[in-house]
Order: C-alpha cells, then sequence, then structure tokens
C-alpha cells in the first residue's frame, strides 16, 4: 500500500507541476484557462475558482490537465483570450512550458535532496560533507530469497559479515560478494545499520538465488550519505539536472532507434507504473533525500518525453502550431483531432504493455 501512495503522490506532484507551466504562462500571455484538474476525470468536487479557471478534484488519481479556451476551435466570435488566435510564440511557449516546469522542478528537488543529505559515491560529488561511511548498500532483496527471510531490506548498510572463524568489513560491493561466496552455504551474519540502529540478520547462501554462485539475494550499490553545502547544493542541482537531461535523452534516443532496427532488448528494461512504484518503495526506504532525487528523474523523463514529436504529446502539439496561425490550420479541424485521438491510444496502449511487462517481471 505504502508504495501505491508513493507512485501517486509522484505522479500527481510532477505531473500537476506540468501543468502549473502550462497554466501560469497561459495566464500571463492572457489566454483564457477555463478548468485546471488535479487528476483526470469524472469530476469528483470543484475545490474553487481563481481568476475565472475552476479548479476541480477528480476521480482517476493519476496526474491533472488544463482546459485552455479554444484551444482546439477556430471561431472568430471568441478571438479575446484564444489559444487559437494568440500570437505563434505565445502559443509555443504556453506548450513548451510544461516541458520547461519539469525541467525546474528537477533542479528544485534535486539541490533539496543534496542539502539535506542523499547516498552516493564522496567521488562524484565535490565538496560533499560525509555523514556515514561509504559501505555496500543493499538497494533490493529478492522475495523469498534467504535474505528476505532474514529480514533484511531496502537501505540497509552493511557494517560487518560473520562466518564461522570468519570476519570481515568489506566496504565495497565486491567485497561483500566475494566473502559470501567463500563461504558457500554456510550461514553468513550480517551486521547492518538500519535508520541509526544497528541489526544482525542471519542468512543461509544458496546457489541460483541470482545466478550459478551461492548468494543471499539482494542487489548491492556502495554509497555514502552525504549532503552539499547551501549554496553548491543549488549549483549542483541545477548542472546534475542538465547532465541527467543529456542522458535521458540519449537513452531515449537509443531505446527509439533500436525499436526501428528490431532490437527488442532494451524495451524489457522500461518501467512501467508498477517498475515505478517499485523504485518509489525503495528510494523511500532509503530516507527523503533519495525520493526527492527519484522523483526529479522522474520529472525529467516527463520532460524528455514530452519533448518528443508524437501526437498527444506535447513536442507533437508544437509541430502542428507551426501550421496554424490567426485561429486557422492549414491542416483540417478533423484531420488534428483525430491525429491527436490516435497517438492517445498509441500511448495507452504502450502504457498497457509496458505495465504487463512490469507485473510478468514481478511474478516471474
Amino acid at each position: 500500500m505504502t508504495t501505491v501512495i508513493l507512485f501517486l503522490v509522484v505522479i500527481v506532484i510532477l505531473v500537476v507541476g506540468h501543468e502549473l507551466g502550462h497554466f501560469f504562462v497561459a495566464k500571463a500571455f492572457g489566454v483564457r484557462v477555463d478548468e485546471f484538474g488535479i487528476g483526470y476525470p469524472p469530476r469528483a468536487k470543484k475545490l474553487f475558482t481563481w481568476k475565472k479557471t475552476v479548479f476541480t478534484l477528480n476521480w482517476l488519481p493519476f496526474g491533472g490537465f488544463v482546459r485552455i479556451f479554444d484551444e482546439d476551435a477556430t471561431s472568430e466570435e471568441h478571438r479575446a483570450g484564444s489559444f487559437a488566435y494568440a500570437k505563434m510564440y505565445k502559443r509555443v511557449l504556453i506548450i513548451a512550458a510544461g516541458i520547461i516546469a519539469n525541467m525546474v522542478i528537477a533542479m528544485v528537488l534535486y539541490a533539496i535532496s543534496f542539502g539535506i543529505g542523499f547516498f552516493g559515491s564522496p567521488s562524484d560529488f565535490s565538496g560533499s560533507v560525509a555523514l556515514s561511511p561509504v559501505r555496500a548498500l543493499v538497494t533490493s532483496v529478492v522475495s523469498d530469497s534467504p535474505a528476505s527471510t532474514a529480514g533484511l531490506k531496502n537501505g540497509d548498510a552493511i557494517i560487518s559479515l560473520a562466518a564461522g572463524a570468519d570476519a570481515a568489513t568489506p566496504t565495497t560491493v565486491e567485497g561483500v560478494i566475494s566473502f559470501i561466496h567463500a563461504h558457500g552455504d554456510e550461514p553468513v551474519t550480517l551486521s547492518v545499520e538500519r535508520n541509526d540502529e544497528v541489526l544482525t540478520f542471519v542468512a543461509t547462501p544458496k546457489a541460483g538465488v541470482v545466478g550459478a554462485a551461492p548468494g543471499i539475494g539482494v542487489s548491492l550499490a556502495e554509497a555514502a550519505r552525504m549532503r552539499l553545502p547551501f549554496f553548491r547544493a543549488l549549483g549542483t542541482g541545477v548542472t546534475y539536472t542538465l547532465h541527467q537531461f543529456k542522458a535521458t535523452v540519449v537513452g531515449i534516443g537509443a531505446l527509439v532507434g533500436g525499436a526501428f532496427q528490431g532490437n527488442t532488448a532494451m524495451l524489457s528494461q522500461v518501467s512501467g507504473p508498477v517498475g515505478i512504484a517499485q523504485i518509489a518503495g525503495q528510494a523511500y526506504s532509503l530516507g527523503i533525500g533519495s525520493l526527492l532525487s527519484f522523483m526529479a528523474l522522474i520529472s525529467i523523463n516527463l520532460a524528455v518525453i514530452n519533448l518528443l514529436p508524437f501526437p498527444a504529446l506535447d513536442g507533437g502539439r508544437l509541430i502542428l502550431e507551426l501550421f496554424a496561425s490567426k485561429g486557422k490550420s492549414k491542416i483540417p479541424k478533423k484531420a488534428v483531432s483525430a491525429i491527436n485521438q490516435i497517438g492517445f491510444l498509441i500511448l495507452i496502449l504502450l502504457m498497457v504493455l509496458v505495465t504487463y511487462s512490469d507485473i510478468r517481471h514481478l511474478i516471474a
């Protein structure tokens, strides 16, 4: 239940933030916004009216929307406040504002995360203040594995290992794996730090949990809890967002290119709602700073995806605006509507397929 709530909170905050970008820029340019909805229809409740815009709460809690006046119409009777009759640069900026909002949100979230404390490699963040030593951190636990049965959880930082007469205090992933492999099916005692408390668990490795070699069923990463000074956190929030934006563009480009070439291997790595909910839960287990960093990364992904020149996405709408001026479009209104509807249906189909893949991997 916690992961479901976290998923809904993450999606609603980021999508509503995206829509607020459209909303405020439209208002700034004098374009009328009839409704700002939290969630998707059907409508559950009218919340209030602000500057002639009705704010509503809707039953489907998966984001939000703005309903801009005359966005798709061509009526000359309603030029005042009409999106269709606004100058092209205003229409383009209104559409692009959602993408820009997601980037700004990511910068703010990263800056807060870096300022309050997050897990990462100190070598990647110069000037960071270490709040804990570098340790092998549990990032995920395989269900029904020795680690799961023993009680290990995401976010546990491994302090020491013991098996028989041997003991070790490895600080690297390789050190932990080597120790477990070296002791075969002997019970291994793990001392871990969880929420500033040291706990002890006993897990007996077995083959086939992760691979052929004996294992306890955990994924690990080397990390330390650290934070950045205020101004460095602000600056790093901006530069790290731009770095992640570039990496996301490259990644999605490779994904799309691979799909056109018939390479579907990378598609299996794409996460849908179920996968995002799981990762959100894992991030939350590492602390608020890690959850905020995860939200920032999702916000960047939303920005990049909306840049794609695909119908129903902001990128596709931007292209359509190049064919419109003074309330009229060179493309027939019915054709534009059909293009957007087809694009929306394709996006829904892709979401269903990705969700199915998530569930299949979850129960495999």
